[in-house]
């Protein structure tokens, strides 16, 4: 009896099944540490991706902090183009030509009313043509007024536009890049997120 039981061996279909069964988790235990391992690695090179991206973006905040770090000296060099443009103004020109609008504004309304109020027919008809080359040459004048306000306006305009652009084009540039660069650092970890 005693030899039978050392003797016992179990049927092969039995046999079969616990080696296949151990070869099974053998092969998903080698599975596991490569997944494992890899993963590691996954996500060891995702933080390394991630780390440039965030000192890229650091170093183009640092860069940006730096360009624009005084402004006082920036709107110090704005004043001096605006009393450059001011400095060029005809400002003596203009003071005349505005008192000359405001007297002609004056005679025209003058003449009008003594037109208006004149019972003698050709009397009215002079004033009222005198009220008409008055009116006539204040809107000249006005013109002539408009003109030199709107060439200041534009000479201004210009000469601020000449130092702003490109610092908005710096400025713009930096937003760019470092919303790339923010867009950038969040791609890089979505594989983080998958797991």
């Amino acid at each position: 009896h005693d030899k039978q039981l050392t003797d016992y061996s179990p049927p092969l279909t039995l046999r079969f099944r616990s080696s296949a069964a151990m070869v099974f988790r053998l092969a998903l235990l080698f599975s596991l540490a490569v997944v494992v391992g890899a993963s590691h690695k996954d996500v060891e090179g995702t933080v390394n991706s991630t780390e440039q991206v965030i000192s890229a973006l650091q170093e183009k905040g640092a860069a940006a902090n730096k360009r624009f770090a005084n402004v006082s000296d920036f709107n110090d060099k704005l004043d001096e183009i605006g009393h450059r443009v001011e400095a060029d103004f005809d400002a003596q020109l203009y003071s005349e030509k505005t008192k000359d609008f405001a007297e002609l504004a004056q005679r025209a309304s003058e003449k009008a009313k003594k037109s208006a109020s004149s019972t003698n027919a050709s009397i009215a008809e002079e004033l009222g043509d005198e009220a008409e080359a008055a009116l006539q040459n204040m809107t000249k004048v006005g013109f002539e007024v408009d003109s030199m306000e709107k060439d200041l306006h534009d000479k201004l305009h210009d000469a601020l536009a000449a130092k702003l652009d490109p610092e908005v084009g710096v400025a713009d540039q930096f937003k760019s890049e470092a919303s790339h660069l923010q867009k950038k650092a969040h791609s890089t970890m979505d594989p983080l997120y998958s797991w």
